[in-house]
C-alpha cells in the first residue's frame, strides 16, 4: 500500500528532486572512458578523471590520449573553463558546446543537477517508469526541452531526449549498466546519439567511483587550472 500510495503522490517537481537526489555520493571521483564514434567511421577515445562537489564545482582531466593529456575543465555554477596546455592560458567555454567533438555538451558531462537548469512540467506513468518531461528555465540553460523514461524502482533515467532552442529533437541518450556504489544504484553506461546524423554517437563508460572525504579548495578556482 505504501508503494501505490508513492507512485500515485509524487508530483513532477518531487519526481526531478528524486533524480538529483540518486547521483551519489555528494563528494566523489571517477575514472571514465568516452568512445567517440565519427561518421567516416573514425573512433577517438579519451579516458579522464572527474573530482566533484555536487553542491560547489565539478573539475575535469584528460588522462589519455597523450595528445590531450593535461586538458582541465572546470564547471562552477553556470560557468565553464577550460585550460589548454598548448596554449597555456584557460578560455570561457559555453554549457552547450560539444566536448572534446563528442555528442555530449560540455554541460551533459559536468552538470550534476537538472533541477539548476529546469523546471519539471508533466508527468506520466507506464509499466516500471514514468514520463518526465522538464523545460529550460532560461534562455540560457543548455536545452530547450528534455524528456525522460525514469526507472522507478530507483529513479535513474533510462532514456532521455533533448530539443534544442528552436523546439527540434536533437540528442537522445541511453543511461544502463546499474552498479552499486556504497549500497547505492548507479548508472556506468551512457549512449548519445544524434539525432540529425545518426551515424556519429558517444560511448561514456565510468570505469571507477570513489567518495572524497574532502577537496582542496584550490581544486575549484579556474585561476589554478594551469597549476
Amino acid at each position: 500500500m505504501l508503494i501505490i500510495t508513492l507512485l500515485i503522490s509524487i508530483t513532477p517537481e518531487g519526481l526531478l528532486l528524486k533524480i538529483d537526489e540518486s547521483r551519489v555520493p555528494e563528494r566523489y571521483e571517477t575514472i571514465t572512458l568516452m568512445h567517440n564514434h565519427l561518421q567516416d567511421n573514425r573512433e577517438i577515445t579519451y579516458k579522464f578523471r572527474a573530482i566533484v562537489d555536487r553542491q560547489k564545482a565539478s573539475y575535469l582531466e584528460i588522462l589519455e590520449p597523450g595528445r590531450e593529456a593535461g586538458m582541465k575543465f572546470l564547471l562552477i555554477g553556470s560557468d565553464i573553463w577550460m585550460y589548454a596546455p598548448e596554449i597555456g592560458k584557460s578560455l570561457r567555454l559555453s554549457a552547450r558546446d560539444r566536448f572534446l567533438g563528442s555528442e555530449f555538451s560540455n554541460s551533459d558531462l559536468m552538470e550534476n543537477s537538472f533541477t539548476k537548469n529546469y523546471n519539471a512540467v508533466s508527468l506520466d506513468s507506464v509499466n516500471n517508469y514514468y514520463l518526465l518531461e522538464l523545460e529550460g528555465k532560461s534562455q540560457k540553460s543548455p536545452y530547450k526541452r528534455i524528456t525522460m523514461r525514469v526507472r522507478k524502482s530507483n529513479f535513474i533515467p533510462s532514456e532521455l531526449e533533448f530539443y534544442t532552442l528552436s523546439g527540434r529533437l536533437f540528442r537522445h541518450m541511453v543511461v544502463d549498466s546499474i552498479k552499486y556504489f556504497q549500497k547505492e544504484p548507479f548508472a556506468t553506461y551512457m549512449k548519445m546519439t544524434n539525432v540529425l546524423t545518426p551515424g556519429s554517437y558517444t560511448e561514456v563508460k565510468i570505469l571507477s567511483i570513489e567518495e572524497r572525504k574532502s577537496i582542496p579548495p584550490y581544486l575549484f578556482k579556474p585561476e589554478n587550472l594551469k597549476r
